[in-house]
C-alpha cells in the first residue's frame, strides 16, 4: 500500500511541473529568433496551459524580460505532445506558416544549427 501511495504522489507531483521534453523543444527556438545574439539567459519556464509551455529569457544589454510560447499537439502521454503547432512571443503574435515549417525542418529537424544554438544558451 506504501508503494502505491508514494506512486500516486510522484505521478500527481509529474503532472503540475512543465514538460521537460516540450521545455527543452522551446528553448531550442529561442537562438533561432535572435541569431546574432549570445549569451541569451533562460530566467525561466512555465506551463502556459496543459499543451503550451512559456519560456522567459534576457538578452545581453537588454532591461526588457522576453518571453516565448510554444504550443504542442497534446499533453501528458498524448501522441503528439512533442509535436511543436504554434509560437507566440512579445516580438510576434504568430509567425507565418513558411517561417514556422523552416524553422521545424532546418532548425529543430536536424542536427546542426539549432543543436548548436544550445550552446549560446545559459
Amino acid at each position: 500500500m506504501r508503494w502505491l501511495t508514494l506512486l500516486a504522489c510522484l505521478w500527481l507531483a509529474a503532472c503540475g511541473g512543465v514538460d521537460v521534453e516540450q521545455q527543452r523543444i522551446c528553448e531550442r527556438v529561442v537562438p533561432a529568433l535572435h541569431l546574432d545574439v549570445s549569451p541569451i539567459e533562460i530566467v525561466g519556464a512555465a506551463m502556459e496551459t496543459d499543451e503550451a509551455v512559456r519560456i522567459d529569457y534576457r538578452l545581453p544589454n537588454d532591461p526588457v524580460l522576453h518571453w516565448l510560447v510554444c504550443r504542442f499537439n497534446g499533453s501528458g502521454f498524448d501522441a503528439g505532445r512533442l509535436d511543436l503547432v504554434d509560437l507566440t512571443s512579445d516580438r510576434f503574435v504568430a509567425m507565418s506558416p513558411v517561417k514556422f515549417a523552416l524553422l521545424k525542418r532546418f532548425w529543430l529537424g536536424q542536427p546542426g544549427p539549432g543543436a548548436d544554438a544550445a550552446e549560446r544558451l545559459r
